[in-house]
């Protein structure tokens, strides 16, 4: 894994050297940047990105003629990635018979992480296509199979079952995953790409596979291993809605931590913060308020002290926002905070401490104010319930008004898009006069 890590870091480092020394060549105007990657190729797939000639399957995608180095120098003698293929080609081979199987993990690891560095690259820039789709669920099969024959020789080679487990969450999540509620879910979208390579859905074999291994473990001395495998399990719990048993999952992560050094037992503060927020979200599913609330306000310190402060060191105008400011400056961890301050805020309203629920979903307003993330209708409607229990009427009264507001700006818009036949004929049906709004 650290072998892995380390070319991969050196590959990315090569692939924006590279792209830094072709823009200097290019750029001979002096300051201005220009921008010659896919402008052609973009213009056209716009052109071809339609309703309309996106049934027109003999065209292709546009986007494939986009060649754009993600990692490594492809074609050069010292290009990272040919090194990891060189080296795995050469001992794969000799590792399979003396059951050297840490090598085979290895690129296991490596083909996983290949994969979810070009997924995440092809989502931000929008240049995902069914040939890009296919070859990176190609070499997460490969992957796949490659575990499930580490587990076959050695059964209780825990760190296999574990990025195994991990592979299936991802697939099952991205295949669910809808950018927005009207568009698509990936596995929509490449639906015949997906029944090719991961066809099923694997959280409950997930279930069935961690279960298996903390059986044949028993309670072994290293707890990180313990630890790690019941996080997994908790998190596949958390997927299906079982709240009961992530929780009772959750608490042995708790417990075993108490044997781990802090440091060593979450992989980085991004891992605490998730553990922290799931923990939390199964604990205000069973109604185990005051103990959720702890938990979602350790996940705020986290991404303060973390991400936070940092963004706000790096641009600090951001603090100071008004209405008359063109530019809005907009933290990407405020859209984390919004979601923590929201929960907390349902959490201290639930438990019934109204007013600190209050001062929640004021925080969650004032990290959403030129993000959007949460629809402010749905802070402002709590905010007016918060008030009226503290019986301070002529404020829930105005959050109220700020709702029929919102709700207004919502129908004006909504006014120019053409609706589905389902929307039309519920519209048809219940017009708003006869609505209750909330």
């Amino acid at each position: 894994r650290k072998m892995v890590d380390s070319i991969f870091n050196y590959a990315k480092k090569q692939a924006q050297d590279n792209k830094n020394n072709l823009l200097e060549k290019i750029n001979v105007l002096g300051e201005g940047k220009l921008n010659v990657f896919g402008r052609a190729t973009l213009f056209l797939s716009n052109i071809l990105d339609n309703r309309v000639t996106n049934n027109l399957k003999f065209l292709g995608d546009f986007r494939d003629l986009k060649q754009e180095t993600i990692l490594g120098k492809p074609g050069q003698p010292d290009d990272a990635l040919k090194i990891l293929d060189t080296n795995f080609l050469l001992s794969r081979p000799r590792s399979r018979p003396v059951l050297y199987l840490a090598s085979l993990y290895g690129y296991s690891y490596y083909l996983i992480n290949k994969s979810l560095i070009y997924e995440t690259h092809y989502r931000e820039t929008n240049t995902m296509t069914a040939a890009r789709k296919e070859s990176i669920l190609r070499d997460l099969r490969n992957a796949e199979n490659e575990l499930k024959w580490i587990i076959f020789a050695d059964p209780q080679y825990a760190d296999a079952h574990q990025l195994l487990g991990w592979l299936y969450q991802y697939i099952d999540i991205f295949k669910s995953t809808k950018p927005s509620p009207t568009e698509e879910s990936d596995g929509e979208i490449y639906a015949d790409i997906y029944s090719k390579y991961f066809p099923e859905k694997h959280f409950e074999e997930n279930i069935n596979l961690y279960n298996q291994v903390l059986d044949m473990l028993g309670n072994i001395p290293n707890k990180k291993i313990l630890s790690d495998l019941n996080l997994n399990l908790a998190n596949n719990y958390l997927l299906l809605h079982n709240y009961p048993r992530a929780k009772e999952h959750y608490a042995k992560v708790e417990k075993y931590g108490k044997s781990i050094v802090e440091q060593i037992q979450f992989e980085n503060y991004k891992q605490t913060a998730l553990f922290n927020y799931n923990y939390a979200r199964s604990l205000i599913s069973l109604g185990e308020y005051p103990k959720a609330i702890q938990y979602l306000k350790n996940t705020a310190d986290i991404y303060y002290e973390n991400e936070y402060y940092e963004e706000v060191g790096k641009n600090p105008s951001g603090l100071n926002q008004n209405k008359k400011k063109k530019e809005k400056v907009v933290y990407q961890v405020n859209n984390k905070l919004v979601l923590i301050y929201s929960l907390l805020g349902l959490a201290e309203r639930e438990a019934g401490n109204y007013v600190n629920a209050i001062n929640n979903y004021k925080k969650a307003l004032a990290v959403n104010y030129n993000s959007g993330y949460v629809d402010n209708i749905n802070i402002y409607s709590s905010l007016a319930l918060c008030y009226q229990k503290v019986e301070k009427y002529h404020l829930s009264d105005y959050y109220i008004s700020k709702v029929e507001t919102e709700y207004k700006k919502y129908k004006a818009k909504e006014r120019f898009k053409f609706p589905s036949l389902s929307n039309w004929f519920w519209n048809l049906l219940l017009p708003d006069r006869v609505r209750v709004i909330g």
